[in-house]
């Protein structure tokens, strides 16, 4: 399904629909995990936004775009062929999974929170793990949430460690909320993988 936003008013911004963002669409996306995803608009070399999901979900498809927005806008939404959309299953931006097969688009919103709460690195590609400057961050708990700027994760009770170079915890931070665009999902991708992540909790940047 295809969707896009129409204005009733002529002011020149679109934050009406980011109440929808925040609190219809991602909880609809974290309510269906690996039954639903969205492509984002202007990604993918394709300006269009997509919601491609399980044919179960019809109707709440329906009721989930019917809810209001506040300047009385509207989402015009289309039905459009698989053919249509395959092109930009992998290159777009996505939030939310669906799995179709084996294969998995997008990514899991509970399996972001395993990795939160595992642990990972943030630190520039292809420095080593003992790296000085090195910080690695956990949390309880993620959520995404749609700002003006893009997309951003806020993550609940973090806990932020920097090590020397020697891999040495050097000091911890503590935060109610921490913050970070969406550029640190592509950390956590990556990070995932790596076998140092979450080894000791004595030495977590080693």
């Amino acid at each position: 399904m295809r969707f896009r936003y129409k204005k009733r008013t002529s002011v020149p911004h679109n934050w009406e629909t980011m109440p929808f963002y925040i609190h219809y669409l991602r909880k609809f996306l974290k309510d269906h995990d690996g039954e639903a995803v969205w492509l984002k608009g202007h990604t993918g070399n394709e300006e269009a936004t997509y919601l491609v999901f399980n044919s179960d979900l019809r109707e709440d498809i329906i009721n989930l775009m019917a809810q209001p927005l506040a300047e009385l806008g509207f989402y015009e939404v289309s039905v459009v062929s698989p053919n249509e959309v395959a092109p930009f299953l992998f290159s777009k931006d996505k939030v939310g999974s669906l799995l179709v097969g084996g294969t998995e688009i997008g990514q899991s919103l509970d399996e972001l929170v395993r990795k939160a709460r595992q642990g990972f690195r943030l630190a520039p590609a292809n420095t080593p793990i003992a790296c000085s400057g090195a910080r690695f961050l956990k949390a309880r708990d993620v959520s995404l949430h749609q700002r003006e700027d893009g997309l951003w994760l806020c993550f609940h009770e973090a806990e932020e460690t920097v090590c020397k170079s020697d891999g040495t915890p050097v000091h911890v931070k503590k935060y109610p909320e921490l913050w970070l665009p969406e550029k640190a999902l592509r950390e956590l991708e990556r990070l995932a993988e790596s076998s140092h992540v979450g080894r000791s909790a004595n030495s977590p940047c080693e």
